[in-house]
């Protein structure tokens, strides 16, 4: 807080997940500062369906003014609409990206891992990111699109 009352940017990009208080905090923020833009990216990682906003621990339900995000090239496509990034290389950084997580082993444990095996990213299927719609231009996003589909259908027990 004392940060962005000291600078007092114009845009706040705060980037969270959804297993603590990283929901509320950046939400009181965007409320403490209503002339401060506050671009707000929530990872999901857990599944919101036994969810308590009132609780310090467990998974939280995002607002409605927060993106959600799977893996970075969701961040990266949030970012891209809101013109903080350059679309041209985005979107080479994201062809390569797709390869890689297309290749990735499911059952893999260390390294590198865009979908690890405990992450419950099921939420994503109920809830549209707004960046998708406008990302059909982008040539890797339906393969993108279709990795994300086959892995958060899925609900991790």
């Amino acid at each position: 807080i004392k940060l962005i009352e000291e600078h007092r940017p114009e845009v706040l990009v705060a980037i969270g997940d959804n297993g603590e208080l990283d929901v509320q905090v950046y939400d009181r923020i965007k409320k403490l500062f209503p002339k401060i833009e506050v671009l707000t990216s929530i990872h999901l990682v857990y599944s919101s369906a036994n969810s308590s906003q009132d609780s310090l621990d467990g998974p939280k339900k995002i607002e409605k003014d927060q993106k959600p995000w799977v893996t970075a090239l969701d961040l990266g496509l949030t970012w891209q609409k809101a013109n903080l990034i350059e679309t041209e290389g985005f979107n080479r950084l994201g062809s390569l990206l797709v390869q890689q997580m297309s290749q990735q082993n499911p059952d893999e444990t260390h390294g590198v891992i865009a979908f690890p095996q405990w992450m419950d990213c099921s939420d994503i299927m109920s809830r549209k990111i707004p960046s998708f719609v406008e990302s059909l231009k982008n040539p890797w996003f339906k393969e993108y699109l279709n990795l994300i589909k086959q892995r958060c259908a899925v609900n991790i027990e």
